[in-house]
């Protein structure tokens, strides 16, 4: 195990390295040399002008080390590696296994709290030595053998960790931590500062919007809008893992549209709202399972409306952002075009990914055990009270809008929305509109019973006392 063996491996490294993560700007490679694991992350050179986030990583990786804050450690910064043809800068940290992303852990309540006070202990430490993050989540740490460590360093900044920061932090850990971990977490690290209230929450909604990885988009006479990539992997969706281009929809929305306009694709359902059609896309070489929505209005009224709004593909899309930003469950967006006559917009079409599984008012609620069945119906509530929290309701959130997702997940079956176009803001009128909708549709399914409908309203209001309705 010489410098120049490793130096030759190295060299050859793209022939037998396994992708882990394969985004445009930065690539993770798996491989082992002398038995042991380490990862390479690779950041391909688009130009000679062009800034790389390598330098910084292992800068972020080195104050961590020195302090001694638990972080997985680095092996190796290389400028200017070249990665098979390809040439950039490359990051080498070594490997430790077994070990499992925090936003990927299944849960486990005698372990939570365990994990809770390590990274308390973690971010004390960071704000002594005037360390910060400026994208703390629960992807950005590692569980390794009962231990957690810091694992994305590319956002450490030498300043002391700021109030901003935490607010960003409890912001992206909303799906998996309680309200009384937050506020453990916040009075551990700013026990002089009040917690932020309720409207903070909203600004930071609307912020993330605005940052949102959304670029435009004009093929041939449609134009529109598409997503880049997420801010956090999706179990549901395999674009959520994914770095999508401009070029990827310049290919594939010739092929498709072709096949729409000949009837070519399966028909979910065709009314006079219009359709929703299954198709099947490439994007960045993987097969896209995809749901086509091309609406139309209903009314004459609506085409007088239509000269005011925008589209109401547009208004599905965006309504599934709103729902994305603040954490809930909700089909991926892909991308939205429009066909425009004299600036009035005569076709409207968006695309979301699929989710795999039956719809509730279809799904074998038998199949479950009562654990699973309970749980799932409690994530009903949660999730809709959830919306509500954050200043929207759901005014459609009837049982055929919701999917019984069961692959990849650790807990059973996994609620998610499919249609958002329900999504409201909040008001005094619609409050508890969403639950009661599901509710009232739920009673038409033959496997429904009282306990499901206890479950689901205790998982909407936890702390109220349930009344048999009359």
């Amino acid at each position: 195990m010489t410098p120049e063996a490793f130096e030759t491996h190295l060299r050859n490294l793209h022939q037998f390295a396994t992708p882990l993560r394969l985004h445009a700007d930065r690539e993770t490679w798996r491989f082992e040399f002398a038995g042991k694991p380490y990862y390479l992350h690779f950041y391909p050179q688009r130009s000679r002008v062009s800034a790389s986030g390598a330098p910084r990583e292992f800068a972020g990786l080195k104050t961590l080390q020195d302090f001694k804050i638990p972080a997985v450690r680095v092996a190796a910064l290389m400028s200017g590696f070249r990665f098979g043809e390809r040439k950039g800068h490359a990051l080498i940290v070594h490997g430790v296994e077994p070990a499992t992303r925090l936003d990927a852990l299944p849960p486990d309540p005698k372990q939570h709290r365990t994990i809770v006070d390590q990274i308390v202990a973690i971010l004390k430490k960071m704000t002594q030595h005037d360390v910060g993050h400026a994208a703390l989540s629960l992807s950005s740490f590692v569980l390794h053998e009962g231990k957690v460590l810091v694992l994305d360093a590319i956002d450490i900044r030498s300043e002391v960790l700021t109030t901003e920061q935490l607010m960003q932090f409890a912001h992206n850990v909303e799906p998996y931590a309680t309200r009384a971990d937050r506020v453990r977490v916040w009075k551990a690290l700013a026990p002089d500062k009040d917690i932020p209230p309720d409207r903070a929450k909203l600004k930071r909604y609307s912020r993330d919007l605005n940052n949102d990885a959304i670029e435009k988009i004009s093929i041939g006479d449609w134009s529109g809008k598409f997503k880049v990539r997420s801010n956090e992997s999706l179990a549901f969706s395999q674009a959520s893992r994914l770095t999508i281009h401009a070029e990827d929809w310049q290919s594939e929305w010739p092929r498709l549209i072709g096949q729409i306009r000949a009837d070519q694709l399966d028909v979910l359902k065709r009314d006079r709202s219009g359709d929703i059609l299954g198709a099947q896309i490439t994007l960045q070489g993987l097969p896209i399972n995809a749901i086509v929505k091309r609406p139309r209005n209903k009314f004459w009224y609506r085409y007088v409306l239509d000269a005011f709004r925008v589209s109401r593909a547009r208004r599905l899309w965006d309504k599934a952002r709103w729902l994305q930003v603040r954490h809930i469950p909700v089909e991926y967006p892909l991308i939205y075009l429009e066909r425009r006559s004299l600036g009035y917009v005569v076709e409207s079409i968006a695309l979301f990914e699929r989710v795999p599984g039956d719809t509730l008012d279809k799904v074998d609620l038998d199949a479950m055990n009562a654990t699973e069945r309970e749980d799932f119906f409690r994530d009903c509530g949660r999730i809709l009270r959830r919306i509500e929290d954050t200043g929207l309701t759901h005014t459609d959130a009837k049982s055929s809008n919701w999917i019984c997702f069961t692959q990849h997940t650790a807990r059973g079956p996994r609620p998610v929305l499919i249609d958002a176009y329900g999504i409201r803001p909040l008001n005094a009128f619609l409050q508890l509109f969403g639950i009661r909708r599901l509710l009232r549709a739920m009673k038409n399914h033959p496997q429904y019973t009282p306990e499901d409908s206890l479950h689901l309203c205790q998982g909407f209001a936890p702390r109220t006392t349930p009344e048999v309705e009359p």
